[in-house]
């Protein structure tokens, strides 16, 4: 049995430790020796004391009640919840970046208290999905595959310019024999098995690819990192108020990125607002990518980009 067996490896590592304190005790001074005798104690090895009790345990063992194979501890998310599909109702208030709370303020007292701020209602097959992780890695794994250049190259022997002759003779002068000095055990040789140009990319079939982008969608949603922002009102590409209009919403993290997703352009005063901005990073809707939503820590989507997205998605 693994009880028996683990005796039979217990009894072996004490004879061991046994055979070297006394090897060590007859050829040292009686100072080395009680350092040699130390060293060999810093070996002991501590676990469960329900352990020894079924184990005959040698003297290095130290029983106490420290568990020496604990639990791994808990994760932090639901692993059978990931993976159920999410098909409550989703409702998204549209957040207007182009002006401020005191402007919004002075617009609904003009307009009457009938008037309520702009929803998006998010698609279940797209936000709702279960969170396959697996499938978001075979993506990113094929997104950065295809971005490898493949440009490395280096020259066999038979490349490297020279060598066409033989060295020496093959008998006769004491040295060992050579048949060119480019061989790849010569300084200046041609390299043996190096690298060369190549295509890393591979296929990967679309509705692998689209399921990937939804599953990056729907973390993001339920990570709570999901925005539906308007920016018909940024009249200005300048960055400061561009950054004070999303402090005054309170979207703005100072250690946080932001992936924004337009429609099949990005406002222009938001990419010029943006430009400085090394956390923000703006794509049209068909650079949605799940590698990009993944590094930025949250995604604003416009109305426009938000329906193209859906529909790409959605279309079968």
């Amino acid at each position: 049995s693994f009880l028996a067996r683990c005796a039979g490896g217990v009894r072996r590592l004490a004879f061991a430790r046994h055979a070297v304190q006394s090897s060590l005790a007859r050829s040292m001074t009686p100072a080395t020796s009680v350092f040699a005798q130390n060293a060999v104690k810093a070996t002991e090895i501590r676990f469960n004391s329900s352990t020894a009790e079924q184990v005959d345990v040698p003297s290095n063992f130290v029983v106490d009640d420290v568990e020496a194979l604990h639990e791994a501890p808990a994760s932090d998310f639901d692993d059978a919840l990931l993976l159920r599909a999410d098909n409550s109702e989703k409702i998204m208030p549209v957040i207007a970046l182009g002006t401020t709370d005191a402007d919004n303020e002075d617009d609904s007292s003009s307009a009457g208290d009938s008037v309520s701020q702009e929803v998006a209602v998010l698609d279940n097959r797209v936000f709702g999905v279960p969170i396959r992780r697996d499938i978001v890695h075979r993506v990113v794994v094929w997104q950065r595959a295809r971005w490898r250049a493949g440009t490395a190259h280096t020259k066999t022997r038979a490349e490297v310019s020279g060598g066409g002759k033989r060295p020496w003779q093959q008998k006769g002068s004491g040295r060992a024999r050579h048949g060119s000095i480019r061989s790849p055990l010569w300084r200046g040789g041609g390299k043996a098995h190096g690298k060369k140009k190549r295509d890393f990319s591979f296929k990967l079939n679309k509705k692998v690819r689209q399921m990937g982008l939804r599953v990056a969608l729907a973390a993001k949603w339920r990570e709570g990192n999901l925005f539906v922002v308007d920016v018909d009102g940024v009249s200005s590409p300048r960055t400061k108020d561009f950054v004070n209009a999303l402090e005054d919403k309170n979207v703005y993290e100072e250690d946080g990125s932001v992936m924004f997703i337009d429609g099949d352009d990005v406002h222009e005063n938001v990419t010029y607002a943006s430009e400085n901005l090394p956390w923000f990073s703006a794509y049209p809707q068909r650079g949605a990518n799940v590698y990009a939503i993944l590094k930025h820590h949250r995604l604003f989507l416009t109305r426009s980009g938000l329906e193209q997205l859906t529909d790409r998605l959605t279309r079968h």
